[in-house]
């Protein structure tokens, strides 16, 4: 009798330590698909932070180069936490790359002469590609292309916080338009907003995380008081102002562990 204990005992054990290696390795494939490119290249900068609440989550977000000219910016966050939700994000980042056809629509043609898909089609496109029905998942997301060269943005979000464009002045604008969740079948048409950022701006994307973040007394740490921190920091260089504004987070919450996934994603306009 006390050997079968002891083995079923070791069985666990065995299957706990598996488990963990399981979660490493799918969270290092996930990290693998967060921004690879230069911290600094000709037209832009980025800055950005990563939080995920348990060893692998719903978020992720990225840039990828759609031509000579314009780049597209993404950042998504899959509904529940663990491998399931994770393993959604893989699939969902590569339908969101140039050679999936869905962000640019004749991938095989060199880079001069491709034709971009515009934001809402992409998210057209991802609704009918995971219903809910299918994946028992929603997700969220915020997909914008931006012309290097000229500042031209422009952008569609799905029930997804709305990304903030920061003036050098100081001055926080939201970006409005978009529409429901992917998931629902294209029960409301996405929208598609238009923006221009200006030589010092900064474009501002993150997930619900951020302003969903409790502290031990059950209060959020909200809209009002990141668009806040964004003000009093906006003279900052632009990865002072990341890490400050997740220093600010964990500062509210008393260095809490985070409830949910928390992500945030810096770019400034040179």
């Amino acid at each position: 009798m006390v050997l079968i204990i002891v083995d079923d005992i070791t069985e666990i054990e065995t299957q706990r330590v598996k488990l963990y290696e399981d979660l490493q390795a799918a969270a290092e494939i996930q990290r693998s698909l967060l921004p690879a490119i230069s911290n600094s290249i000709d037209s832009f900068q980025i800055a950005w932070q990563f939080l995920p609440c348990q060893e692998v989550g719903g978020d992720i977000f990225n840039l990828v180069q759609l031509d000579q000219d314009h780049w597209g910016i993404y950042m998504l966050d899959v509904s529940g936490h663990g491998v399931a939700s994770a393993m959604m994000v893989v699939s969902i980042t590569q339908e969101l790359q140039p050679y999936a056809g869905h962000v640019v629509k004749d991938p095989t043609r060199s880079i001069p002469t491709r034709s971009i898909a515009a934001p809402a089609e992409v998210l057209r496109a991802l609704d009918l590609e995971y219903p809910l029905e299918r994946f028992n998942n929603y997700f969220t997301i915020t997909y914008l292309i931006l012309n290097a060269r000229t500042g031209e943005l422009r952008y569609c979000s799905a029930g997804h916080p709305k990304p903030l464009v920061l003036r050098s002045s100081g001055q926080l604008e939201e970006l409005v338009e978009g529409g429901t969740v992917i998931g629902l079948d294209g029960i409301v048409p996405f929208t598609e907003g238009q923006n221009r950022l200006h030589r010092g701006d900064r474009l501002l994307v993150y997930t619900d995380g951020i302003t969903e973040y409790e502290n031990e007394s059950g209060d959020f740490f909200g809209k009002e008081r990141l668009y806040l921190e964004l003000h009093r920091l906006h003279g900052k260089s632009l990865d002072q102002l990341v890490e400050e504004v997740i220093a600010s987070l964990k500062r509210f919450g008393n260095q809490r562990e985070p409830q949910d996934d928390i992500s945030l994603l810096g770019l400034q306009f040179h």
